[in-house]
């Protein structure tokens, strides 16, 4: 349950303004609900207090250790 303080917007508020703003900066004929979940996703990007463990590896990096060969070693 959230609290809602006189003059502050509560947590769907803030949802939807944010869907809204991402309608009209799309320039599509899309309806509003379209573009709740990406507002609720960027929401909880932004609410996040730091990179999770896992963000930090999503790069080619690992699967390109795992897959390429070392550059100048032999192959068997």
């Amino acid at each position: 349950m959230t609290t809602v303080t006189a003059g502050m917007p509560n947590d769907a508020d803030i949802i939807n303004s944010i869907a809204e703003k991402l309608r009209i900066e799309s320039g599509s004929n899309l309806p509003r609900d379209y573009f709740l979940p990406q507002a609720r996703l960027q929401l909880s990007r932004k609410q996040a207090p730091d990179r999770t463990k896992d963000e930090k590896y999503q790069s080619s990096a690992c699967f390109d250790a795992w897959a390429k060969p070392e550059q100048g070693r032999a192959s068997n």
